[in-house]
């Protein structure tokens, strides 16, 4: 348990800790006391996973490749979080990480377009490590690849536009 003054010193309480071997847990929660960090713990369901769910899904992948991974990143959810699925090609050695960042109100300016992929609005960053999808309201959804094994930019393209999105990025329940 970690106790910190947040914005006007009003505090903050932390917890982390590790459920099950591999599997790391935090939550933090603001307030007079840590009563209400222990209800959120104790709420959490960690001995069982069913299913990746949230609002980005994967239809099209490479050839030969899997998902491996899904995890989200959350702040204030839900005006703001990510989801960010890993992709893997073992035969290959290759991997991308897709990620959809939301947010409830626009905090970044998206890159200019620089190409289309399937006939909507890209941008492919000089560096070659990074495709974005330009055209999705409140979020972006992007393929970072591999520094140094990695996917080709038209099979992140193809990743990006099997991508599945949520209509309603702010409802949970319609995921």
């Amino acid at each position: 348990m970690v106790h910190s003054d947040g914005p006007d010193g009003a505090p903050i309480w932390r917890r982390y800790w590790q459920p099950a071997p591999g599997v790391y847990a935090g939550a933090s929660v603001p307030g007079p006391n840590e009563g209400p960090l222990y209800d959120a713990a104790e709420a959490l369901r960690l001995d069982q996973a069913y299913a990746c769910t949230g609002p980005l899904r994967l239809t099209a992948l490479p050839t030969g490749a899997r998902l491996t991974a899904c995890w989200m990143v959350v702040g204030t959810f839900p005006a703001a979080y990510a989801v960010l699925l890993h992709v893997r090609d073992d035969d290959r050695g290759t991997g991308m990480l897709v990620e959809l960042q939301y947010a409830a109100t626009p905090v970044t300016v998206k890159a200019p377009a620089n190409r289309t992929i399937g006939g909507r609005p890209a941008h492919f960053d000089p560096t070659g490590e990074r495709l974005e999808l330009l055209d999705i309201p409140r979020a972006q959804l992007f393929a970072t690849l591999s520094a140094e094994r990695r996917f080709s930019e038209a099979e992140a393209g193809t990743v990006l536009l099997g991508a599945r999105v949520a209509e309603h990025l702010d409802r949970p329940a319609t995921w």
